[in-house]
């Protein structure tokens, strides 16, 4: 069983888009596998939102980044990865290429792609 990488409960899958993402409904950070993340984005952007909104706590309060966070898929440490993406801290494991975005950043990362596309959303 995969666990999140933030706070240690058991991820749940969610389908959208044709895709199994894994996700925490504690904290409502998102796993993505290697290239699950950029096929959405390609495929379905408005599902990056959807999505986002599935895994949503409102009830969590943000624990901060202290501490290693570790991979759901191979537990080595994840490192910070998308620096072209301004105010968002993508955390990814170099060993399986999985990502993962702390709850509301795939909304932003959305308003980003949709900024570059010259597009409202």
């Amino acid at each position: 069983m995969r666990v999140c990488p933030v706070c240690g409960k058991p991820l749940l899958q969610r389908c959208v888009a044709r895709l199994y993402v894994d996700g925490c409904n504690d904290c409502g950070g998102v796993w993505f596998d290697q290239n699950e993340l950029t096929t959405l984005a390609r495929s379905d952007p408005e599902a990056m939102k959807i999505l986002d909104a599935q895994f949503r706590n409102p009830l969590h309060k943000p624990a901060g980044r202290a501490g290693t966070r570790r991979c759901p898929v191979c537990s080595v440490g994840l490192q910070q990865e998308l620096r072209n993406a301004p105010g968002i801290k993508v955390d990814g494991c170099r060993r399986c290429k999985g990502i993962w975005l702390d709850d509301g950043e795939l909304t932003a990362l959305y308003a980003i792609l949709q900024g570059m596309l010259g597009k409202s959303g």
